[in-house]
């Protein structure tokens, strides 16, 4: 006498019905041997298609391995000896696995690499970009985009459709660098690396232009202004100097508040820029500000700070 069926404990989800019938799908179906109460199907990827008895095959589960049910695409399954059967019973199952039946792939993906991009080539270079074409891949699904990879830890994705682009991130003068390129297609495939290309970027000798000072703000006790220059590189610092003394030194940022000013003084700013090769632009034109008079009709002084603590040190 056969025992029972109890399905494992799982989650709910979705039914799918596959295009056929296990109790149609051979003279000798797995599920009709003696002592048989059920299907089970293993994938690959550890996910089995399960059919329950009562349902004479038609509905059907996508299991995972704690029970949670699925319905996306998976590879294609095969009846396996791991029936759903325990003791005796699963003996019974054992010689109907010569009838492996194919489950119909539910929606496989494109699982085709896109072609190799060929004859990666440099057209231009100068101290930080370098200008790149190669041959475009091909693919069943279309190319997405390209990678070109890598200065020091530094890529660039462009377009699918390009087959030229300038690469500047993470390149320096008179550095050596080596990139390559890849395609990657709608399907998320990438192709295999092109050839590669080798380079040193040639020395930086064009320095910054002068910079440009300009007063933003002005207060009783302070001064704000706004720097710029131009430089052939990505990095530029600046060097701010206040009545001959500075103030900020290789600093990036383009603007400043230099405070604790006393009202009505005259202060004159100058600032400097330089690049990665150390490049040094000429000094601005200095800039000469007088800080705002006090406001006479102010007579109130500020609340005395409070709470002063620690803070844990």
């Amino acid at each position: 006498m056969s025992q029972a069926y109890t399905p494992a404990p799982r989650r709910e989800g979705p039914r799918i019905s596959p295009s056929f019938d296990a109790t149609n799908t051979s003279p000798d179906p797995l599920r009709d041997r003696p002592g048989c109460s059920g299907l089970r199907a293993r994938f690959a990827n550890g996910l089995t298609l399960a059919g329950h008895p009562a349902t004479r095959g038609r509905v059907w589960l996508l299991e995972d391995s704690v029970g949670a049910t699925d319905s996306h695409e998976r590879e294609e399954p095969h009846v396996s000896k791991e029936s759903p059967l325990r003791g005796s019973d699963h003996s019974r199952c054992l010689a109907a696995d010569d009838h492996r039946r194919r489950v119909p792939a539910l929606g496989a993906r494109d699982r085709s690499a896109p072609t190799t991009p060929g004859n990666l080539r440099i057209t231009a270079l100068t101290p930080y970009t370098v200008s790149l074409a190669w041959d475009a891949s091909k693919d069943n699904s279309g190319i997405a985009s390209y990678k070109i990879c890598c200065a020091y830890t530094n890529s660039e994705t462009v377009s699918g459709t390009a087959t030229t682009h300038t690469y500047t991130k993470g390149l320096e003068a008179s550095r050596q660098f080596s990139l390559i390129i890849v395609a990657i297609d709608n399907a998320g495939n990438y192709s295999k690396n092109s050839n590669s290309v080798s380079f040193t970027t040639p020395p930086d000798t064009t320095p910054p232009t002068k910079p440009t000072v300009t007063v933003t703000d002005i207060g009783p006790t302070h001064i704000s202004l706004a720097w710029s220059s131009v430089e052939d590189g990505p990095n530029v610092w600046f060097a701010v100097t206040m009545d001959g003394n500075s103030v900020i030194s290789g600093g990036r940022a383009t603007s400043g508040t230099f405070g604790a000013l006393e009202p009505a003084t005259t202060h004159t700013f100058t600032v400097q820029a330089a690049d990665f090769a150390n490049n040094l632009s000429p000094l601005s034109d200095p800039v000469t500000v007088t800080t705002a008079p006090r406001d006479a009709s102010d007579t109130t002084p500020p609340t005395m700070p409070g709470n002063l603590n620690t803070a844990g040190m």
